[in-house]
């Protein structure tokens, strides 16, 4: 196997690979990579980028060189795919990593795509669980409990979780519970103890303590 070319573009390289002897019926392969690892490619085979030296066409392959490149590939595709996902939505650095390696990554190419990601601050646990645990109190209105189980789930550590839990704001953690009281479990103000109790028991599976729910019915019956 030899590489037959080399194109270059601001983003990204792309060799192509082709067998040696013009006759073989092996097809020739293409290999994409970024800038970075095109160029940590061409310091591990011994070039120096910086002083313009690199892989030249033509350059034939031998069995390690062949791997590096299969290897640099990979991390460029993992990279890139680690990226799309975090576009579309936060997600905790163990969820990511668990993503990349379904989609059928090594945990080599996935724990460099995190950490890559991490050291360009695209990835923060804390900055994502926070405005995870928001968006589950606003949308959900979800209580503090629920949020810290939910945010588990997430793959965020138990420290991460709680304070993101902790974080969130009484008043509106108090003012989605009267909501909660008012849509969901109305029987909280029933003179019906089992209508109370059921009440109670569907506001504390959206995560909220008995002492937070028996202040809730204090305030609605006051309003």
């Amino acid at each position: 196997m030899l590489i037959s070319s080399i194109l270059l573009s601001e983003t990204a390289v792309t060799l192509a690979v082709a067998p040696d002897e013009p006759n073989s019926s092996a097809r020739a392969q293409l290999f994409v990579l970024s800038l970075y690892e095109w160029s940590r490619l061409n310091r591990a085979l011994g070039y120096d980028p910086s002083s313009g030296l690199t892989l030249p066409e033509g350059s034939p392959l031998d069995e390690q060189t062949f791997t590096l490149l299969e290897e640099a590939a990979e991390r460029t595709a993992a990279l890139r795919y680690a990226a799309r996902l975090l576009s579309a939505a936060d997600s905790s650095e163990a969820a990511l990593c668990r993503k990349l390696r379904e989609k059928g990554y090594s945990p080599a190419s996935a724990d460099d795509a995190v950490r890559r990601l991490k050291a360009k601050g695209y990835l923060d646990d804390r900055a994502a669980a926070a405005r995870y645990a928001e968006s589950l109190l606003t949308v959900k209105r979800y209580g503090k409990r629920r949020v810290y189980d939910m945010l588990l789930a997430r793959g965020f550590d138990r420290e991460c979780a709680r304070d993101a839990a902790d974080a969130l704001d009484p008043a509106v953690l108090a003012d989605a519970l009267d909501q909660l009281v008012r849509r969901r479990a109305p029987g909280l103000l029933s003179d019906d103890p089992l209508a109370q109790k059921k009440a109670a028991a569907v506001l504390m599976r959206l995560g909220y303590s008995s002492d937070e729910i028996r202040e809730a019915a204090r305030r609605a019956r006051e309003a």
